[in-house]
């Protein structure tokens, strides 16, 4: 599935992106205890999101496997063994725009993390383990604020999907709470 939100940009959401995946280097990760318990749910999704400001594109994309299961809800960040400007060929796959650098550089793990972490008590999901092993950026366009905010909207998609909700219009109005810029949020969310 492919939304444009507006003028502001789009997400395209599937089930998998194999021209994503990387050789992880080292594991980011954290765990918050869940009141949900943990079950058989197993799923894959691969969420790209593309923000535009002044004409200028700056895409996210991450790919992740939930797998339900134990007393806590387990986020994880397989992060590139390569450096950010490696020279690595753009070849991830994008249904939003131009090919991808295949990857998760340290600074946007980081920032994965801190969107994954956030909204849990709005989107919770169930005990078990949340993986992050695809991704792609571009080197010029990308940031960390694209990143956080893909995150965010990675984990809405697992908690409608987990749920049965609707994930077209979980997604829609998750991506109005982010605001205009990367990293702000909109004047409608402030307080809520």
């Amino acid at each position: 599935m492919i939304l444009d939100i507006d003028h502001r940009g789009a997400l395209s959401l599937d089930t998998e992106n194999v021209t994503a995946a990387y050789e992880c280097g080292e594991v980011l990760s954290d765990a918050t205890g869940s009141e949900l318990p943990g079950s058989a749910f197993r799923h894959r999704l691969t969420l790209e999101l593309t923000r535009n400001f002044g004409g200028i594109r700056i895409p996210a994309l991450m790919g992740a496997e939930f797998v339900g299961g134990g007393t806590e809800t387990r986020y994880e960040i397989c992060v590139t063994r390569a450096p950010f400007a490696s020279g690595l060929a753009a070849t991830c796959d994008s249904r939003l725009g131009g090919p991808l650098i295949p990857g998760m550089p340290r600074d946007f793990a980081a920032a994965a993390m801190n969107g994954l972490k956030q909204d849990s008590s709005a989107f919770p999901l169930p005990a078990g383990r949340l993986r992050i092993d695809r991704a792609g950026y571009d080197l010029l366009g990308s940031s960390e604020a694209a990143f956080e905010q893909a995150a965010r909207l990675l984990r809405v998609a697992f908690w409608a999907t987990q749920n049965g909700s609707d994930v077209d219009g979980a997604l829609t109005d998750a991506f109005a709470v982010l605001g205009t810029e990367p990293g702000e949020r909109s004047a409608d969310s402030e307080g809520a």
